[in-house]
């Protein structure tokens, strides 16, 4: 799977950190499928976020997951909004937020 990140701006404010696009590559051995894909975004509501860190670190474990195009981690809110080519399963989800020493309190209204 071929994995390409956006570049993290510089300076210290939060726009854009946390925001990592991740283009889906040809899996080794797996048949070519057609390009009509089924895709769900999800936000969830994460706690501990307090900065433009905490958001990369989110979205980097977030990004690892197999499926995932977009994470875009809002410290301010205390959100995380991850795009896939198929709903995801929320204990994934809470198993890769914990991994970045956060938690993930269950999916926003």
């Amino acid at each position: 799977m071929t994995r390409a990140t956006s570049p993290t701006p510089p300076g210290n404010t939060p726009e854009g950190y946390g925001v990592i696009r991740v283009e889906p590559g040809p899996t080794p051995g797996a048949p070519h499928l057609p390009e009509a894909r089924m895709s769900s975004t999800t936000t969830y509501t994460v706690t501990g976020m307090s900065c433009g860190h905490c958001e990369k670190a989110i979205s980097e474990e977030l990004s690892a997951l197999t499926g995932v195009t977009e994470v875009a981690a809002d410290s301010k809110a205390g959100t995380v909004t991850v795009s896939s080519l198929a709903p995801l399963d929320d204990e994934q989800v809470r198993s890769a937020v914990d991994e970045a020493g956060y938690e993930l309190v269950g999916r926003s209204a």
